[in-house]
């Protein structure tokens, strides 16, 4: 999505300030996010090797990674929203973040229900 919208606008000439970070912010998150894409891949491939030994130091350092990249991410996409309109990426702002906890709560609703035995057999 977000290199979408930079083909569609970094043409412009000179860029301006916001178009500049949303540039510096895909730089960040598009080689951080295809790492963490290498990295699942790796693991459902090679699913039986050995644990690794840093255990939850490697687990945290993935979750970093993710936060790391999303949020470069989102940062790219408010940049371009405010280049267009800054009451656009004030409204993305607010409900960026509404989203992912509307995601959280929808995911512990399934989880409820999967353990409950409620849940239709599509959903699982």
């Amino acid at each position: 999505m977000d290199v979408l919208v930079l083909v569609t606008l970094v043409p412009q000439k000179p860029l301006s300030i916001e178009l500049g970070t949303a540039l510096f912010c895909i730089a960040v998150a598009i080689p951080i996010e295809a790492a963490l894409y290498i990295n699942a891949a790796l693991e459902d491939t090679y699913p039986r090797l050995p644990a690794h030994p840093k255990g939850r130091t490697y687990v945290r350092l993935v979750y970093a990674g993710v936060a790391v990249g999303m949020g470069f991410s989102g940062a790219s996409l408010v940049a371009c929203f405010w280049h267009l309109s800054w009451l656009a990426a004030c409204i993305f702002m607010v409900m960026l973040p509404t989203a992912l906890l509307f995601l959280q709560f929808a995911s512990r609703m399934h989880e409820k229900a999967v353990k409950s035995g409620t849940s239709t057999p599509g959903d699982s």
